[in-house]
């Protein structure tokens, strides 16, 4: 009679863990349905199973395509080239006076400064998307200075005797010569004891002379004349 209790109790409980098994199976395999997704890939017609995580049940797919955008993003067209510009800054013009009808003169040429920046740029795709400067030269100019006369005085000019060398004054002299025995002439004096001593000097170095006396008409001056003659020069004051 217990054995037969028993037997009973075995099997009901069999049936009722069948029954709990099948339910586990039915709602495990409802999970896995919710989580899968099939996708097309357009290139082959196949379908993809993709199993995707609950949080990310509200985003889209990830498939070929995707993947391929992606891919097609992070191969920009990235390129850097360097460019030179040019800045030129016009010169100051300093004046200090602004007379009208005044003389005015440039005393120094006026030269733009010119600025030349190098930049390193960045394009990505066509556009530019960064610029960084990597040298700056300067080529320094000038300013145009312009000067103005304001003040001008005039030369001193003075009446002076002066020597007209067309109107020279001459006098007779006599000089005397001395001469060697070839006829060379070896002095000329205009006092008979100078040449005589002369003479006496050579005789002693061997050298026989003679002394001849000539009537000369020399240059002893010239005539006065007035002319007039710049004794200060003219002044140009210039700012």
């Amino acid at each position: 009679m217990k054995k037969n209790i028993l037997i009973k109790i075995s099997i009901i409980l069999l049936i009722i863990s069948s029954i709990l098994v099948n339910i586990f199976s039915y709602f495990l395999s409802e999970k896995q349905d919710k989580n899968k997704r099939v996708v097309l890939d357009e290139e082959t017609g196949e379908e993809i199973n993709l199993i995707v995580n609950e949080s990310d049940q509200d985003n889209e797919p990830v498939n070929k395509e995707t993947k391929r955008e992606t891919q097609l993003e992070n191969k920009k067209d990235i390129k850097t080239k360097r460019i030179t510009e040019s800045e030129e800054i016009p010169f100051k013009i300093i004046r200090k006076h602004n007379i009208s009808d005044a003389k005015t003169r440039v005393r120094q040429d006026g030269i733009n400064t010119i600025i030349k920046r190098t930049y390193e740029i960045t394009y990505e795709d066509g556009i530019e998307v960064s610029r960084k400067l990597i040298d700056e030269n300067t080529q320094k100019g000038q300013d145009k200075i312009i000067e103005t006369l304001i003040d001008f005085k005039e030369p001193v000019i003075e009446e002076v005797e002066v020597d007209d060398k067309d109107k020279p004054i001459y006098e007779t002299r006599t000089a005397y010569n001395v001469v060697s025995e070839e006829g060379e002439n070896l002095g000329t004096f205009f006092n008979l004891d100078l040449a005589q001593a002369k003479q006496v000097e050579f005789q002693n170095e061997g050298i026989s002379t003679s002394i001849n006396m000539t009537e000369d008409e020399i240059v002893v001056g010239y005539e006065k004349v007035l002319k007039e003659v710049i004794v200060e020069e003219g002044k140009e004051v210039w700012e």
